[in-house]
């Protein structure tokens, strides 16, 4: 009977996050209201922590800050309260994230930076293990929910039935005294029974198109962290071969003077400031055909020609770095208008054999290695602002293109590397 009432708590708790999800607020708040009542227990403090988690978010839903805060504090704090070994990351995290974006709406930044540190150390804890077991419980979860999701829908949909089928009873009883009016009443038996089964069907295909459309979230949220053909490879596998890659261009940007630009800037304004910096660069990689492998800070790194080889991947890395260079120049100037501080930065291309593939046991990412990475990176610290700094192995295999300007440097020391001989590129005036 405690198993089986602990599985009900359960479904409320599950039924109200699916809501939550929907956009149902009210229904969200009701399951989960019914889930703490379930599960309230004077005796264990720690009884209704993670739905204090989720119901801090219906509150940031409704606009409802202070409640939101109230509850995610509560949750948070009775889970910080335990050891080590028995804390729900879950509800910690849920927590975090509440509290961070409530702290955000009511201006207390400070406060809200703070609860983003604790979301993203929390998360980093969360995804440790291998590979395919974070595939399989993002699969489970999924599952789980569906599963939950439909045994409501059933249970509905059979206490509906079970409460039409005693009314009719009633009204066939009734009909034997009444005479004339038993096949009006016939007919409106059928008609009932029809519209409660179309009803009920409609909540089912309703309940499926969400399952349906969270289901293809998760895997947009997979294709925005990995390429496509590595996406599938860990879904199908639950791994992902490193493989080596020949004559892809290898791309670098790195901000000028970054850390006195900063000191400029409220956190919040650095923050944006970089995204946008950022979401304009990786628009142009995606017109390219390039792949963004990650950022670093200040630094951005891309790469052309995998997973997928290009004939002509150090031409369209080159094109992207000198895009993204008119694109700071450009923003740069708009920020000057308005007397605020822009960045300025260098850009580095260089062509060469790398390893590919996704390590590590905390967090998966792919990633890219080898000595043409760390000659790429120092290509791009050897350049000048607003302009695009290549190496001798990427202007052979563009030294034809009529598109481009070259402006040899000689050879120039790198660190660590010794003597490079670079390129400054440009697009050909004549040309364009």
């Amino acid at each position: 009977m405690q198993h089986e009432r602990k599985r009900i708590n359960e479904s409320y708790l599950y039924l109200g996050r699916l809501y939550l999800k929907t956009g149902d607020i009210d229904s969200a708040h009701y399951y989960i209201q019914k889930s703490i009542k379930a599960t309230e227990d004077k005796s264990d403090p720690y009884s209704h922590v993670r739905q204090h988690a989720f119901i801090s978010e219906v509150y940031l839903k409704k606009n409802k800050y202070a409640e939101a805060i109230k509850y995610a504090l509560k949750s948070l704090r009775l889970e910080q309260g335990k050891n080590s070994i028995g804390k729900d990351k879950i509800s910690l995290l849920q927590s975090a994230k509440v509290l961070s974006a409530a702290y955000a709406k009511q201006g207390n930044y400070h406060e809200a930076y703070r609860y983003l540190e604790m979301y993203n150390d929390i998360n980093k804890k969360i995804t440790e293990g291998s590979l395919k077991q974070k595939v399989a419980d993002m699969q489970s979860m999924f599952e789980f929910e569906q599963k939950m999701s439909l045994q409501k829908v059933k249970q509905q949909k059979d206490k509906e039935i079970a409460k039409q089928q005693l009314a009719n009873e009633c009204i066939i009883r009734n009909s034997f005294l009444a005479g004339s009016a038993l096949l009006l009443l016939l007919l409106g038996l059928v008609y009932s029974r029809f519209n409660l089964k179309k009803r009920a069907n409609a909540k089912l295909k309703e309940l499926n198109d969400v399952i349906t459309t969270e289901k293809k979230r998760s895997d947009d949220l997979l294709l925005n962290i990995l390429p496509e053909n590595i996406a599938t490879e860990l879904k199908d596998t639950g791994k992902a071969e490193a493989r080596t890659f020949e004559n892809v261009a290898i791309l670098f940007t790195d901000v000028i003077d970054f850390t006195q630009t900063a000191e400029k800037l409220s956190a919040k304004e650095l923050v944006s400031e970089i995204n946008t910096c950022f979401e304009a660069f990786d628009k142009i990689c995606e017109k390219y055909n390039i792949e963004k492998i990650k950022t670093i800070g200040d630094a951005y790194m891309a790469v052309s020609g995998l997973p997928v080889r290009a004939a002509d991947a150090t031409k369209m890395a080159i094109l992207a770095a000198i895009e993204m260079q008119a694109f700071m120049q450009k923003y740069k100037l708009e920020r000057d208008k308005l007397g605020q501080p822009a960045f300025q930065m260098r850009a580095g291309v260089h062509t060469g054999n790398v390893v590919a593939g996704i390590v590590g046991i905390k967090k998966f990412q792919y990633d890219i290695w080898g000595d043409a990475v760390n000659t790429a990176s120092r290509i791009e610290s050897s350049g000048e602002t607003d302009k695009v700094n290549i190496s001798q192995a990427a202007y052979e295999q563009v030294m034809n293109e009529t598109i481009f300007a070259f402006t040899p440097r000689g050879k120039v020391n790198a660190k660590g590397k010794g003597d490079i001989a670079m390129y400054f590129v440009r697009k050909n005036d004549a040309i364009v």
